[in-house]
């Protein structure tokens, strides 16, 4: 007796100490989770995190803990990194390492500040280049400027300095030609007084003010008249004033030479240079660069070779340069973006079974070879009784299970991506066809998607930000149903449950979203 009272007691010391040690271990789940969140708020992101992780550590099954471990860590991750890339862009290179070191260490494996950081090195290499084109810029020796540029955006298409000074040069450049420019002497502005003067004698006038030779045709009249009166205007706005009363044309032939002909087919067709240019395309289609030139330039001698991705052109120098830029700019690569998707099915199930299992029911029996007259003598030492049992019950469950999945999709740039994590269920139907007096039984099958469907669709912006159109559904089988079919057996058809979600997303480069909110109920 003394025996068993010390092993009790024993027992139930050691259940209390067990008891003492997952309270001791709750409460310090609970003070680091507190602790953590604090420190976040106060923007110590390491320290908060970490507490975050240790307190998950102590208590995986917390699903609160781990909901604001993940939401905290991501919010952190994504300010550091909106931080690291604004000091980037303005130019404090020490500021956005230390920033992006910091994402590192709450987040080892972020691609993006991995990246980042690489590409700090060649960046300070970079601003030197890029100052050295912005006093090109200045100075107005925009190919220059614009070639150093382009050594830098070779190397790194997305580093902003140089995309802004490109675009300014583009803007202050204005469009493109191949003829050169004419420069009058000391690039002084033109001053014409004249009335119903002889058009050669303008010209005579205007090659002793600018310095500028002027050819003309032998067709041009000598007995056209032209009256012109302009005050400190380009020179070249003075002589499309003086052609446009004679309707004639010119070709620059260099910066101070101007040959002046006839505005007709005829001699276009003499006077006009051409020449032919072959675009072997590597991304756009040849039919899509064919309508852009046409729309744009008016081009009319073009042949496309959809076999080869070639486009041939034939038309002015100055169509060719500017079909050249557009091209160009048509015949760019598609982007793609990589999402990385975690779907987390969390299923919670409780069971409780406590109380008292009754028996329901209760057979009595006599014994066998028992016949009509015997039944007299029946008794309570004949008749016998089934085993009757009570039972006591003490269950009680709560289980908590995560299934998860991690798939990767690639989509194209505004292109539909799917993916179905799940099975496809057959559906049986079975139809009878009449042929003349005899009928033809066909059976037909069809699948349905069950499970989890996720597609989404990229839209790709210049900033990087990437738009993302997700249509988010999640279906079961609710139950079998079984129907009778004409040829007399029957199909089993299903009733699918569904829950769906559609939304538009905007993320940046690295950055993760949480969509949640698929609840089911059983």
């Amino acid at each position: 007796m003394r025996i068993f009272r010390r092993r009790a007691t024993g027992a139930m010391a050691i259940c209390a100490l067990f008891a003492m040690v997952t309270l001791m271990a709750g409460c310090a789940a609970e003070r680091l989770h507190r602790e953590g969140l604090a420190a976040i708020e106060n923007g110590q992101y390491e320290t908060g995190v970490g507490k975050l992780r240790e307190a998950l550590q102590r208590d995986p099954q917390n699903m609160g803990y781990r909901l604001d471990f993940e939401a905290r860590r991501e919010a952190a991750v994504q300010q550091l990194i909106g931080l690291a890339d604004q000091a980037r862009a303005a130019g404090q290179l020490e500021n956005a390492a230390q920033l992006y070191r910091r994402v590192l260490a709450i987040e080892p494996t972020n691609d993006r500040s991995q990246r980042s950081l690489a590409a700090l090195e060649g960046d300070a290499r970079h601003a030197d280049v890029v100052a050295a084109a912005r006093t090109d810029f200045e100075h107005k020796d925009y190919d220059a400027a614009e070639a150093k540029l382009r050594s830098v955006l070779n190397e790194d298409s997305g580093y902003t300095p140089a995309r802004e000074l490109a675009e300014r040069i583009n803007v202050a450049r204005g469009p493109i030609t191949v003829a050169p420019k004419l420069k009058t002497r000391d690039n002084h502005k033109v001053t014409l007084q004249l009335r119903d003067a002889p058009t050669k004698m303008v010209f005579e006038v205007l090659q002793r003010e600018t310095g500028i030779n002027f050819i003309l045709d032998k067709d041009v009249k000598s007995d056209s008249k032209t009256t012109i009166f302009v005050q400190d205007v380009p020179v070249e706005e003075a002589i499309d004033l003086v052609l446009d009363q004679n309707a004639l044309a010119r070709q620059i032939l260099s910066s101070n030479m101007v040959l002046i002909y006839p505005n007709n087919p005829a001699k276009q067709k003499d006077y006009q240079e051409e020449i032919v240019r072959a675009f072997y395309l590597t991304n756009a289609a040849p039919k899509d660069a064919e309508s852009m030139l046409k729309s744009v330039l008016g081009a009319k001698t073009l042949f496309i070779d959809e076999r080869a991705d070639l486009l041939v052109m034939r038309d002015t120098p100055d169509a060719v340069r500017m079909a050249e830029k557009l091209v160009a700019s048509l015949d760019v690569a598609e982007p793609e973006v990589m999402l990385e998707v975690e779907v987390l099915e969390i299923a919670k199930s409780r069971l409780q079974d406590l109380g008292i299992s009754y028996p329901t029911a209760s057979t009595l029996s006599t014994p066998s070879n028992l016949v009509l007259s015997s039944l007299q003598h029946q008794g309570s030492s004949t008749i016998t009784v089934t085993p009757l049992s009570v039972t006591l019950n003490y269950l009680k469950q709560n289980g908590l299970t995560n299934t998860l999945a991690s798939p990767r999709i690639r989509a194209r740039n505004k292109e539909k991506a799917k993916i179905l994590i799940g099975s496809r269920v057959p559906v049986i139907t079975n139809s009878v066809a009449l042929s003349g007096a005899a009928s033809v039984p066909t059976t037909n099958v069809q699948y349905l998607d069950v499970g989890l469907t996720l597609e989404v669709q990229p839209t790709i912006h210049l900033d990087s930000d990437v738009a993302i159109k997700v249509a988010l559904e999640v279906s079961s089988i609710v139950k079998e149903v079984d129907i009778s079919s004409p040829s007399g057996g029957t199909t089993v058809a299903y009733q699918i449950g569904t829950r769906n979600a559609n939304t538009l997303l905007r993320l940046k480069d690295g950055e993760t979203q949480i969509l949640a909110g698929l609840i089911q109920d059983q």
